[in-house]
């Protein structure tokens, strides 16, 4: 993390807990830059966002520390989720205007399909 995103973060935790005072800001940064200079700013950043999910009380560096690996892990699961495929539908979608054999040509996998096999049937119908 680069002092900038800690400067960040710590208005961002600061706004989850407005009673909370801030005296000696520079100091307050420089030790959340200790702790968190080498670490990824998004894992950083999900870990503070648990804290104040859990907690009535402004977090320390450790507090922090101690939920970074939950949010390495949930960030982990919400890349897989944006990254996952897509299934196909089960019922095929059909143009007869691009088959030369005005069979049945399916949408999804248009790029894949060579139009029907030499018994007229769709490599691609039933999925």
């Amino acid at each position: 993390m680069t002092r900038e995103e800690i400067i960040n973060l710590l208005k961002y935790v600061r706004n989850a807990y407005p009673n909370q005072k801030i005296e000696n800001g520079k100091g307050i940064v420089d030790i959340w830059e200790m702790a968190f200079g080498t670490e990824d700013a998004r894992i950083v950043y999900r870990a503070a966002r648990l804290h104040i999910e859990k907690s009535p009380f402004f977090p320390t560096p450790s507090n922090v520390k101690e939920l970074m690996s939950r949010a390495e892990m949930i960030l982990g699961i919400e890349a897989e989720k944006s990254n996952a495929k897509i299934e196909a539908p089960k019922t095929m979608l059909t143009y007869t205007d691009r088959c030369p054999l005005n069979s049945h040509y399916c949408i999804l996998y248009g790029d894949l399909c060579s139009g029907p096999d030499e018994n007229g049937k769709c490599e691609f119908d039933g999925l």
